[in-house]
Parts: structure tokens; sequence; C-alpha cells
């Protein structure tokens, strides 16, 4: 299996948020995130889209790449094929972790990754919704997902795929008691150059 890098990436944004003395209240009001929101993420409870996090990384005037440890991605390898064995893992809080499903992501117009998503561990608890450029659409391959979209709640199981208009509120969580693995593929790409 890859090796695991664990970044925790809401551990991340508050040292570097400390580091400069920004308060989570001014990291919002730069953002336009809620204080809940960035306070959940800080603390590893809720996931984050990547343009919300570059939102998060231009705020503190960091590049993401120190926030999400996307020095993993191998800018060399434009290989059209990426080995089961050859992806690359990042935690991005204590119940998420994903990998990037091809080696030249930083060409693509698509960012494609399979994420796993451990259960909540609590069936009906307000989850914090947040909104982007773009769209997000997911594959369900193992376990069930519960997305909200704009107050809504879609359960998804295996095989199961959705459409995400993510300019709309939206926010995904595992509310069974397997892990939930799923692909997912967002458009815009924030790595591509």
């Amino acid at each position: 299996m890859s090796e695991i890098t664990n970044i925790g990436v809401g551990t991340r944004i508050k040292e570097i948020r400390n580091q400069q003395n920004i308060t989570l209240k001014q990291l919002s009001e730069s953002t336009n995130l809620s204080i809940g929101f960035l306070s959940q993420l800080e603390r590893g409870l809720s996931n984050v889209a990547i343009d919300s996090l570059q939102k998060i990384a231009n705020a503190l005037q960091t590049p993401i790449q120190e926030i999400l440890d996307t020095r993993q991605i191998d800018e060399e390898d434009l290989s059209p094929l990426l080995r089961t064995y050859d992806r690359k893992i990042t935690v991005v809080n204590p119940t998420l972790y994903s990998c990037v499903l091809s080696n030249s992501v930083h060409n693509l117009s698509f960012l494609p990754r399979e994420c796993h998503l451990q259960p909540s561990g609590i069936e009906n608890f307000d989850i914090q919704t947040y909104s982007h450029e773009g769209y997000e659409w997911i594959y369900v391959l193992e376990g069930n997902l519960r997305v909200t979209i704009d107050r809504e709640q879609i359960d998804l199981y295996p095989g199961d795929t959705i459409t995400i208009d993510s300019t709309k509120l939206h926010n995904w969580q595992n509310c069974g008691s397997k892990t939930a693995k799923f692909i997912t593929i967002n458009t815009p790409n924030p790595f591509k150059k």
C-alpha cells in the first residue's frame, strides 16, 4: 500500500493561523467561510473542498502545498498510467483520507480522487455546508454516503452517483457503520498549471 502521509489539514491551518496571530473571526471575514466551519475544520470534524482550502491558503498568504501535501503528486511523472500501489494517500482529517487518481493531475481540467470516509458515529448531526465554483461528481464504491445540498439530504449507496452544482451549499458525511469509499471528480482543478 502507498505510504500514508499524516498531514492534518485542519491542524496545519490552525498552526499557520496562530503563527500569524490571525483569529478565526479574521480568517472567516477574509474567506467568507463561517467561524463554525473553520473551527470544525481545524478540529478535524469537517471536510473541505479544494477551492475553499485555496481561499484559506490565500487568506493566510501561504501556498496551498504547505497545507495540503501536494508534493506527493509527482510533477515529473506524466505517464497516463497510475498503478494502485503507486497512489499517494493524503490524510485530510482524522476521518477522511484521499488519493489523487492521476500522475498528470497538473495538466487536467478536473481533479479525480478516491476518498475513504470513516463513520461519523452520529446519525443526525448538523453538518456544516459550503459552496464554491464548479461541479463535483461522486460515485459510491462501498458503504453509504449522505450528501446535503441546500438542506436536502440524499443517501447514496454502492453504485449510486450524484452530480453537484458546487455553487449550492453542500457537503457529505458518512452516517453508516462502515467506511464509505467513493470516487469524486471536481472541476475546476486547483492543481492545474
